[in-house]
């Protein structure tokens, strides 16, 4: 059931920071490059056209090949290949280990934070005030976590009821990679914005739900129905919400650590793994 597959990735990207070190996607850049050899001066092979002309064939092949392991193998064949494929979907870094580097845990037991690794990690810039610093990096690490982890986990889990898990955390990973490049990156920026609208909005709730109920529902409610480009500002909203912060401050009753925000998405995302065991058993 896609719901084991779910629950071993996560486990895998929270406990072991090496699986980052898996994940190639330079054949990639090759794959394009032959496409671009004998189409790339063609008018028709731009903008959409082009983005779907190289991601349906990986699609195609990836759905053919989880129908040999299902064939082959059986349920677990299945599970097997959902596996390979979202643990290679997610990322491409693993959030905790770079959360882990930039937040030093001394001996008795308070953190310091490392600023170039939070620059090199999170393009911030340390602030001055390690209280203001702490913050912002809670709240990038929940607003970031949608890209990195859980819309990836999201669109796998969504897909899943039609048997098509691994093709929906491929697809997520395959547009980002297409976003990169100039000739299709405005049409694969609009089509991860528009796969990132639900996500974002399911992971604020599920900070709503396992953290800061009555903190983060109004800061959702208001930021819900916002555009494409607001993605991320409803996750910001979300994420100062839960941690007991209007949007109009900064200030704070208590001190918060970024590792709390780690906790706080880990319950996030054990939640989005019961929803998914529920329509597993559903349909």
């Amino acid at each position: 059931m896609s719901f084991i597959a779910l629950l071993i990735c996560l486990g895998l990207e929270r406990f072991w920071d090496g699986v980052a070190d898996l994940r190639y996607f330079g054949w990639f850049n090759m794959y394009k490059d032959l496409f671009n050899k004998h189409l790339g001066d063609k008018p028709f092979w731009q903008g959409y056209v082009k983005l779907a002309g190289l991601v349906v064939p990986i699609l195609v092949i990836t759905f053919i090949v989880s129908l040999i392991f299902g064939g082959m193998l059986g349920e677990l064949g299945s599970i097997i290949f959902s596996v390979l494929v979202l643990a290679y979907c997610i990322g491409p870094g693993n959030l905790y280990a770079q959360v882990k580097k930039c937040v030093i845990k001394g001996e008795d037991g308070k953190t310091t934070l490392a600023a170039e690794q939070i620059k090199t990690f999170f393009g911030l810039e340390a602030a001055s005030d390690d209280h203001a610093a702490r913050l912002e990096l809670s709240q990038t690490i929940l607003t970031v976590a949608n890209r990195r982890l859980f819309a990836v986990c999201f669109w796998f889990g969504v897909l899943s009821i039609f048997g098509l898990g691994p093709i929906g955390a491929l697809l997520y990973r395959l547009v980002v990679l297409c976003e990169s490049e100039e000739s299709m990156g405005k049409q694969g920026e609009l089509i991860q914005s528009i796969l990132d609208w639900p996500s974002a909005r399911v992971l604020a709730f599920a900070y709503a739900v396992t953290g800061n109920f009555m903190g983060v529902f109004p800061a959702l409610s208001k930021h819900i129905l916002d555009g494409l480009d607001k993605n991320g500002d409803v996750l910001k909203a979300s994420a100062r919400a839960a941690f007991g912060i209007a949007e109009d401050t900064a200030e704070k009753d208590q001190e918060i650590d970024p590792l709390q925000a780690l906790h706080l998405l880990d319950r996030a995302l054990g939640s989005w793994v019961l929803v998914v065991l529920v329509f597993n058993i559903i349909f």
